[in-house]
């Protein structure tokens, strides 16, 4: 149901389910969100395996970046926790307010919008580096698990090894000595 704040701003309350999706990485911007119930989860890459970015809850505003840069969606959003309310703002109306704002308010949301989306971007990267970097840790705990592994099965072979010699070579001093010619008894 819309609800109208002003004359030239309409907003419209959406109730969403858990898990229900908001909007999804890397669509066109068709309206930001204020958080009035609830909470939103904001995540990256596949739906299977999200990176969880943030986790906002009742106040705060999110999806404006794309709206205020004409760019595609950085992140994807749904409903967490038993669901949100949620209050729309359309580009159409964010558009308007935003023309009508000084010149300077808006250079400054562009810089801020610009400098949350890089560090954004940076910290997609610095987390698939440091999944690659944990994958690559299990490797080597892997790999030094079998050398491990098989370091104490050569020791245990090399010790049976110097027993068996052990053994032989006892067996051996036992069959010279009794095969051994002895020297004759004197008369």
């Amino acid at each position: 149901m819309p609800v109208t704040m002003s004359a030239t701003v309409d907003i419209e309350e959406l109730v969403l389910l858990p898990g229900q999706e908001i909007f999804a990485e890397k669509s066109l911007g068709d309206a930001m969100y204020l958080i009035k119930q609830g909470a939103v989860e904001i995540w990256v890459g596949q739906a299977a395996t999200p990176t969880i970015v943030a986790r906002l809850e009742e106040g705060a505003v999110f999806g404006e970046a794309a709206l205020v840069n004409d760019a595609p969606r950085n992140a994807s959003a749904r409903a967490a926790g038993h669901g949100c309310v949620l209050l729309s703002v359309p580009r159409e109306a964010f558009r308007r307010r935003l023309d009508e704002a000084h010149p300077m308010i808006v250079a400054v949301a562009r810089l801020l919008i610009d400098g949350l989306v890089a560090a954004n971007r940076q910290y997609e990267r610095q987390s698939k580096e440091a999944a690659g970097l944990r994958e690559t840790v299990s490797a080597l705990r892997a790999a030094a698990q079998v050398a491990g592994t098989r370091r104490d099965e050569a020791l245990k072979a090399e010790a049976a090894a110097m027993q068996e010699n052990r053994r032989l070579r006892e067996k051996a001093l036992a069959y010279i000595e009794a095969h051994q010619e002895k020297p004759p008894r004197p008369r």
